[in-house]
């Protein structure tokens, strides 16, 4: 895996790819690819094509990288893309909540019959617990992918110290049967301007804005973690469509909150549910050079 790409004009990126292939071939590698910045948490994949603003952890490259990789012969190695909701998602999603009736209480056959299933809310007041609880789902579930660096619980509570201070917790969510967590979905709301204008001037306005933009819960929401555990599939059918049930549920269709779900992988079930009422905002890669 490669990474930590910066370079001001194309030699200089060139200069640092061929660094990166001495390197990795005197360690016996025969392959490099990245843009993998330490792991997925850390500015992964190069944007690729992009149709609305800009939003919170979305990876920021100069456009170049894309053409400075192709001519150091770099080609695609997976693709991502991130949905944003239309009104029309948004009315739809509302008007099943409003017609759906005894929406917590679901019907199962066969073995699924004898099982406890339930769905409730992050608890941030049992933050060490939760974390773990979510670093063993997380793992677990990146597994199914290709190019997922690993990192330990350590640094991934790093990561999620700072996050938690934004967090709500009717925004995350864990499925449990049995009491055992098998699947995830976690949503934030997009302060990236309220955190640059604080960097910028802690003001006492500043300050304000950002209480009650949490307190109010507005703004667009970001459902950038949504997963489950391998196993889980034998447990209990479509886990990721019952967990954004219960996330639209608990926000009332989210009626004044563009939602964005984001880095969804094509192909995928979760994927193919975005189409009938959101709309691709962007689009992301990461790529590969065979170097043996």
């Amino acid at each position: 895996p490669i990474g930590y790409i910066e370079a001001d004009c194309q030699e200089t990126f060139n200069e640092l790819i061929r660094h990166a292939e001495e390197f990795a071939k005197h360690e016996g590698y025969t392959q490099i690819r990245g843009p993998i910045e330490g792991n997925v948490f850390n500015s992964s994949r190069l944007l690729i094509t992009q149709n609305d603003e800009h939003f919170f952890t979305e990876p920021f490259f100069k456009r170049e990288y894309l053409n400075y990789l192709e001519i150091n012969g770099f080609r695609t190695f997976q693709t991502w893309v991130s949905w944003k909701s239309t009104i029309f998602g948004r009315f739809s999603s509302i008007q099943e909540l409003l017609v759906r009736s005894k929406t917590n209480k679901q019907k199962y056959t066969g073995q699924n019959k004898t099982k406890k299933i339930k769905i409730r809310d992050l608890n941030l007041n049992n933050w060490e617990q939760e974390m773990d609880i979510f670093y063993d789902l997380l793992m677990d579930s990146f597994s199914e992918f290709k190019d997922v660096e690993y990192i330990t619980k350590e640094e991934l509570k790093v990561y999620l110290d700072d996050l938690k201070y934004i967090l709500l917790e009717k925004h995350c969510l864990i499925l449990e049967i049995d009491n055992k967590p098998i699947g995830f979905v976690c949503a934030l709301l997009d302060f990236q301007k309220e955190m640059s204008l604080l960097k910028n001037n802690p003001s006492f306005f500043n300050k304000l804005r950002f209480f009650l933009k949490k307190k109010l819960s507005l703004g667009r929401v970001l459902v950038l973690y949504i997963g489950k555990k391998k196993e889980s599939e034998n447990q209990i059918k479509g886990i990721a469509v019952k967990l954004l049930k219960a996330l639209a549920k608990r926000n009332l269709g989210f009626p004044m909150n563009p939602v964005i779900f984001g880095y969804m992988q094509k192909g995928t079930k979760i994927s193919s549910l975005m189409s009938k009422n959101c709309k691709v905002i962007s689009s992301y890669g990461t790529f590969f050079k065979n170097i043996s």
